[in-house]
């Protein structure tokens, strides 16, 4: 078996970083298997079948094709990639394999973030999504993960089901790489058109509606994702210029240079964020990892102090905001928290009087609750 992936080192797109590893990552590889989870899979690149290659790629989407064949007529699927190495060419083969196989797919021309597909596929109506990242991992990781019709990531069930397929496809090296440019060529891959981004940014902002005050200056960093030009786009139609970009940090780069790592949970990536605050006088630096699912941020003091901000603390005031947007509704109001969240979202909830409901941890059952 070895020898089979061996001889098709070029094929794979991981050659670069197979020739790195060391020989206890390379025998990972052919020594185990990659599974899927409830969030997808993740792993780092190399060959054979426990690493991220274009052939365990395709298996995941061959398998993901007759998961959705079997229970819909003309499924579609739209796909987007993020800025690590190798998202966009995963994006193609995962595409390929898609569209030979009796799936519509509407793929993204250049990278986008996870929010972005979660609304494309439900503003589309589409079957699944596919987003290709590995989230805040290091820069050797990258992953695949699908999302349902509602635009969330799969519930366990769904997920096991899938696994099934795809577990059963036991000779990836097998599965025939299609001709991409003639599945766009029969309109069986489609670029997702400008107007869906439009949409977009037209959502979040009536979802927004204005921001009320320009007087607070604002960094703002993608640690070299997907959150920037689009972020930019919805403070113009929010009015709001206040802000200046870490530049440096903001071009789309895999191999995220200037971070140890992409994580805005970890205050050493706010390092350069704080410093162009410093020099510009900004009372906030907010930092976006690769995919622009997660965020954190650091408020600057005049004293020249700063503090960074948790997840959880994060929570409990978007959590407040919300609920001042909301008081007067005269509706019922509830959050929804995982078990893992900090029990002050709880203890807030019932200070306001609002009904807590508690999931297992995954955004997942959050979405499926909603």
């Amino acid at each position: 078996m070895k020898q089979q992936w061996i001889e098709k080192l070029d094929e794979s797109l991981v050659k670069p970083f197979y020739e790195t590893q060391s020989e206890e990552e390379v025998e990972y590889g052919f020594n185990s298997t990659l599974s899927f989870g409830t969030a997808g899979i993740r792993s780092t690149f190399g060959i054979g079948p426990g690493k991220l290659n274009a052939f365990t790629v395709r298996k995941v989407a061959l398998g993901l094709a007759q998961f959705l064949t079997a229970q819909h007529a003309t499924p579609s699927v739209v796909i987007h990639f993020d800025t690590r190495y190798l998202s966009k060419e995963f994006s193609e083969e995962m595409a390929g394999i898609l569209a030979a196989n009796g799936v519509q797919v509407i793929l993204a021309a250049s990278y986008k973030s996870t929010p972005e597909l979660s609304f494309a596929v439900r503003h589309l109506n589409a079957t699944a999504g596919v987003m290709i990242t590995a989230s805040h991992n290091p820069k050797n990781y990258n992953g695949i993960k699908v999302y349902n019709d509602a635009g969330g990531q799969l519930l366990p069930e769904e997920s096991t089901t899938l696994s099934s397929y795809i577990d059963a496809i036991d000779k990836p090296l097998e599965i025939n790489k299609p001709d991409f440019t003639e599945l766009k060529a029969n309109k069986k891959i489609q670029y997702l058109d400008d107007a869906v981004t439009n949409s977009y940014i037209e959502a979040v902002t009536n979802l927004i509606g204005k921001i009320e005050h320009n007087n607070e200056k604002v960094v703002l960093t993608s640690l070299h994702g997907t959150s920037l030009p689009i972020l930019e786009d919805i403070l113009t139609e929010l009015e709001y210029s206040n802000y200046v970009i870490e530049k440096e940090q903001s071009q789309p780069d895999g191999g995220f240079p200037t971070v140890k790592s992409a994580n805005p949970e970890e205050v050493d990536a706010f390092e350069m964020g704080i410093s162009l605050a410093q020099e510009s006088k900004a009372t906030l630096v907010i930092a976006t990892d690769p995919d622009a699912d997660r965020l954190g941020f650091v408020e600057l003091y005049e004293d020249g102090s700063y503090r960074y901000f948790n997840g959880n603390e994060i929570g409990l005031m978007l959590m407040k905001l919300r609920f001042q947007d909301l008081a007067d509704s005269n509706e019922p109001l509830y959050i929804v928290k995982s078990i893992v969240t900090s029990e002050l979202a709880e203890r807030l909830g019932q200070l306001l009087d609002v009904e807590i409901n508690n999931v297992l941890t995954g955004c997942n059952y959050i979405s499926a609750l909603i």
